[in-house]
C-alpha cells in the first residue's frame, strides 16, 4: 500500500489557513483601545480585591490529583462500555474487577482521610461567619479571645 503525502499537506494547509483567518478577522473586527481598564481582570462583574495568587494546602492539590485519577479511569470504563458485546462474560468479569479495584481505592482514601480536608480522617474545621465575612473582604483577621469562666482553672476571680 503506498501512502501519498499529500492529503496530510492538504489539511495541515487547511488548518493554516482557517488559524489565519480567525486572526485576521478578529483583528480588522475587533476593538483597539488601550484603556486603564483594558488589561485589569475581569469576572463575573465583580471587581477584583487583592492578588490572584494565593497559597492553596496540600489538601486542594491532593483532591486535584484524585480527581484526575479516577477521571481518567471513567474513561477506562468508558471504552469498555463501548465495546461490552464483543468482548463477552470474559471481558464483563475484567471490568468487574478492575471496577472493584477501583471502589477498595476509594474506600481506603475516604478511611484514611484522603478526602475530609484534614488529617487522619478528622473534618476540617468550618469557617465562623465573621472570619468568612473577612476573608472576602480581605481584611486580616484577629481571633477573638477566648471567653474563660470562673469554674475553669487558671481563671481570675
Amino acid at each position: 500500500m503506498t501512502s501519498y503525502p499529500w492529503p496530510m499537506a492538504l489539511y495541515a494547509a487547511a488548518i493554516a489557513a482557517t488559524v489565519l483567518g480567525m486572526l485576521a478577522v478578529s483583528f480588522v473586527l475587533g476593538t483597539h483601545h488601550n484603556e486603564k481598564a483594558t488589561g485589569e481582570p475581569y469576572e463575573s462583574g465583580i471587581s477584583v480585591t487583592g492578588q490572584a495568587w494565593m497559597r492553596q494546602g496540600a489538601w486542594f492539590w491532593l483532591i486535584g490529583a484524585l480527581f484526575v485519577a479516577f477521571d481518567l479511569e471513567t474513561v477506562f470504563l468508558y471504552v469498555w462500555v463501548r465495546a461490552a458485546r464483543e468482548l463477552g462474560w470474559d471481558g464483563y468479569a475484567k471490568i468487574v474487577v478492575f471496577a472493584v479495584i477501583l471502589l477498595v481505592g476509594l474506600a481506603w482514601l475516604w478511611r484514611g482521610g484522603a478526602l475530609d480536608g484534614g488529617p487522619a480522617g478528622r473534618k476540617a474545621p468550618e469557617p465562623d461567619a465573621d472570619r468568612l465575612a473577612a476573608y472576602r473582604r480581605n481584611a486580616s483577621y484577629v481571633a477573638p479571645e477566648p471567653e474563660v469562666s470562673a469554674s475553669e482553672p487558671g481563671a481570675s476571680a
